[in-house]
């Protein structure tokens, strides 16, 4: 008489449970170390300061420092933006410069006009563009600019930028001056001339091909036109008073025609 026979259960300590446990067991403390690592990553975040970064003896600490408060808004950011045109490392000042210029408070102006005249050449040129970008033009004394862009001892990159400034800032009488840095001769004064072209051409608010021209008489003739202009009143507030005449005008006879009636 055969025996009856059952399905085998698996013992509990057996091969195959122990392996499918050991599995669960890793899978868990993997998901912890993950969920750990993220926390202690949020912790790092949290904690981390780039305003704190900004006393780094690292320049390159510093630098990234001011990288990502470009990114904040905020007045804190600004002010510690604004303090650091003053380090001491010319790459990073240059940097602090270009961030401030844009978003630069009224107080702010000394900091950019003082470093127009560093002693380190790349703060300079820095500074010169930063203060193209400042927003609150009323306040920049265009002179200092003008200055720059004659001072045969200021690098040519310098110089440049001030053109380029002065075009943002629509500087309507540093005509003269770009006129004069027109007329520059040499190789090495080749971007001056280039950027005083582009910017005397921004300000005029109209295209002069003669100051592209590689013909020295079509070249002359156009910086003459830009020296002429340069005399005149600016074009925007002669088509100003134009419309000022118009309307005055069309009142006056308006107020005729009603007197007839």
């Amino acid at each position: 008489m055969k025996e009856k026979t059952h399905p085998s259960k698996e013992p509990i300590g057996s091969t195959e449970a122990i392996g499918w446990n050991a599995g669960q067991q890793v899978f868990v403390l993997i998901s912890i170390a993950l969920m750990l690592g993220a926390a202690v990553m949020a912790v790092i975040q949290w904690r981390h300061d780039p305003v704190k970064d900004l006393d780094s003896d690292d320049p390159e600490v510093r630098l990234v420092a001011l990288d990502e408060l470009a990114g904040e808004k905020s007045l804190r950011a600004t002010q510690a933006i604004a303090a650091a045109t003053a380090d001491p490392v010319d790459r990073v000042a240059a940097r602090a410069l270009m961030l401030l210029g844009p978003r630069a408070e009224a107080e702010d102006i000394k900091k950019l006009t003082k470093a127009v005249t560093d002693k380190r050449p790349l703060v300079r040129e820095a500074a010169v563009v930063a203060l193209g970008q400042f927003r609150l033009r009323r306040l920049i004394d265009a002179k200092i600019l003008f200055g720059v862009l004659k001072d045969p001892k200021e690098e040519a990159g310098t110089r440049a930028a001030a053109a380029r400034s002065l075009a943002r800032l629509n500087v309507w009488t540093a005509l003269p001056e770009l006129v004069e840095a027109l007329k520059l001769g040499g190789r090495e004064h080749k971007v001056i001339r280039e950027r005083a072209a582009v910017a005397a051409q921004i300000i005029l608010g109209c295209e002069l091909k003669g100051l592209q021209s590689q013909d020295r008489q079509e070249y002359a003739i156009a910086v003459s036109q830009v020296h002429r202009a340069s005399r005149s009143t600016p074009l925007r507030q002669s088509h100003q008073s134009h419309i000022a005449r118009l309307e005055k005008q069309a009142a006056e006879e308006q107020q005729a025609a009603s007197t007839i009636e």
